[in-house]
């Protein structure tokens, strides 16, 4: 596994000087080559330099097409504030063409998302997306768009609604620029099918994903294999998803991004505990405190205060006795981080499905 890193850097080194001497279009190619294989800080850079040799000829339409790139590469890096820069640079600019502006609006919706921006002003930028989903110059708009929508509907947790708007995507896609790649509705559809307990239907859109599914993304394959361990886990086949795990980890660690999902720390902690293998997620949940107790992005700083409090309140029921008052004041600490925060996420966007996961985790505390 070392290996890959090491292999990785090698090649990060050699392109840096290799890019140098490339023109706005060749750096724009090899940058958006670097954002399929998921080396995201690589490609970031090469779109700001297509994008700032664009602007020193005066290219103002290849300029902010490279930096709206750019701010994509932050936005799946996790950066972001640079991403939410990038993005209302290239539209204040007002060198966007017509395709290009829909993304950003769609990227744009998605960062701030991410970022927990109060509901209504959220509500607002998807209003602004509306209009194109009849839009007869950007062929693909219809699906992006409903897929949006079933992003906000699934946030508020509205999963019956989110479930209609997922299949109206998938059956709405067309294979006309602009287009998410398949991968995005396939994984929505399978995630909308579990939340509603659809649990047959959801291993079925799965099995189509692998046989069907675009393979463009170097990613694919680990998204496809987290769709099946949360599958796994809501059939409570705890094994197998911890085997899935495995092999999950073993993809990003073959990316070049060990360490770098949160969401994979997450499940790690949360079957590991149910699995009693607590000295197993140990390295994971220093990943966690060290990158992620911080985050620009508040719903992974409450999924790290959420592993925490999870691994406390577990330990509580093993730890020798002379350690347990001990082992109860970091269960405590770490419960009221996450009931704060969980209940300033839920305000934001008017729900209380994260105050609710905390109360349970406290309730079992509460028990022991």
């Amino acid at each position: 596994m070392r290996g890959d890193a090491e292999r990785w850097k090698r090649l990060d080194e050699a392109e840096v000087r290799r890019q140098k001497q490339k023109n706005i279009d060749e750096l724009n190619n090899d940058g958006y080559q670097l954002y399929c294989q998921c080396r995201y800080g690589q490609a970031a850079a090469l779109f700001s330099q297509a994008a700032s040799l664009a602007r020193q000829k005066g290219d103002l339409s290849a300029q902010c097409m490279n930096l709206y790139w750019e701010g994509s590469c932050y936005r799946r890096d996790n950066q972001l504030k640079k991403s939410l820069s990038c993005f209302f640079k290239a539209e204040q600019l007002n060198g966007l063409d017509a395709t290009t502006q829909f993304y950003n609006l769609i990227d744009l919706f998605e960062v701030a998302m991410n970022l927990h921006l109060p509901r209504a002003e959220i509500q607002s930028m998807l209003d602004k997306l509306g209009p194109y989903k009849d839009s007869q110059q950007i062929g693909g708009s219809k699906s992006m768009v409903l897929e949006s929508e079933y992003s906000f509907l699934s946030s508020c947790g509205k999963d019956a609604e989110a479930l209609a708007k997922a299949q109206e995507a998938f059956a709405s896609q067309i294979d006309k620029s602009p287009s998410y790649d398949d991968s995005v509705y396939f994984e929505d559809l399978v995630t909308a099918y579990r939340l509603n307990g659809q649990i047959p239907d959801a291993w079925t859109v799965l099995r189509r994903w692998r046989r069907e599914g675009s393979t463009k993304f170097a990613n694919t394959k680990r998204d496809q294999l987290m769709a099946e361990l949360r599958l796994y886990y809501y059939e409570d086949k705890l094994d197998d998803a911890w085997d899935t795990l495995q092999r999950i980890k073993a993809e990003e660690q073959y990316l070049g991004r060990a360490g770098m999902y949160v969401g994979t720390l997450e499940w790690e902690i949360l079957i590991g505990i149910k699995t009693k293998r607590m000295e197993q997620v140990k390295p994971a949940l220093g990943i966690f405190f060290k990158k992620y107790r911080n985050s620009e992005d508040l719903a992974d700083r409450y999924m790290c205060y959420k592993a925490f409090a999870r691994y406390c309140c577990a330990s509580c029921r093993i730890v020798p006795p002379e350690n347990r008052e001990r082992m109860e004041r970091h269960a405590e600490f770490w419960l009221k981080k996450a009931e704060q925060m969980a209940g300033h996420l839920d305000g934001l966007m008017q729900v209380a499905w994260r105050t609710e996961q905390i109360k349970k985790i406290r309730e079992g505390f509460e028990k022991i």
